[in-house]
């Protein structure tokens, strides 16, 4: 869809349909920028949050189900991915992650990816990391140059992963924490874990970073912005 007057107001109902939340309403629905494909400003002047529009419900319905290798399987509701959003968060803000910084993982298809992710957005700052079934070297490849602030590994990926990072100069292991005190770290000494603030950011703010599969070599990334 173009920016032609028919692609405007196509993506104009789009906006109004969904209801998106803004803190400030757009100028201009589509602008170009440039003579590139890509040179284009959506929704230029709007003011929003991803995070805040993906976890517009907020009460006791099923949002999320998990299910595992093992045949587990867990019912999460939309209240608990906000809660659990919120104290990520918390603890992403106490270790001084800030709008524009990069949080690098290497994590399963499991809720704690989702809910760091969703954390990571509220903020403003940028998920990314390398496929995670993809071989370790590769992987390692992406951090290197990655300049995340926050890397978060876990289960068998972080065994995998925290191996081959051992000898790296980019990363401190005298800087890491186990998940469960990295979230109790973003409380308040009396146990509160503080409110969920969703930074208001330009619509074509940078939110994640996604890659190739690989099979062709290194894998390659881009930026996803909403545009």
């Amino acid at each position: 869809m173009n920016g032609s007057s028919n692609g405007k107001d196509f993506w104009k109902e789009v906006w109004h349909y969904f209801e998106i939340i803004s803190s400030t309403p757009y100028d201009q629905v589509f602008v170009k920028t440039g003579d590139g494909f890509l040179d284009n400003e959506w929704f230029r002047g709007a003011a929003f949050n991803l995070a805040e529009n993906i976890m517009r419900i907020r009460d006791s319905r099923i949002g999320l189900i998990c299910c595992d290798e093992f045949g587990n399987r867990e019912t999460i509701t939309y209240n608990e991915i906000y809660e659990q959003t919120k104290l990520y968060a918390a603890a992403f803000r106490k270790h001084g992650l800030k709008v524009g910084d990069r949080v690098a993982y290497y994590i399963s298809n499991i809720k704690e990816s989702l809910f760091a992710m969703l954390a990571t957005i509220s903020i403003g700052a940028i998920w990314g990391g390398p496929f995670t079934l993809s071989w370790t070297q590769n992987s390692i490849k992406y951090y290197e140059g990655s300049r995340s602030k926050i890397y978060h590994f876990s289960g068998s990926f972080s065994q995998a992963c925290g191996a081959a990072l051992s000898n790296r100069k980019f990363v401190s292991y005298s800087k890491s924490i186990l998940l469960d005190d990295f979230l109790q770290s973003g409380m308040t000494a009396d146990g509160v874990v503080p409110d969920l603030i969703f930074e208001q950011l330009p619509f074509n703010h940078p939110t994640i970073i996604n890659f190739t599969s690989g099979t062709t070599g290194t894998q390659r990334g881009w930026f996803t912005q909403l545009e």
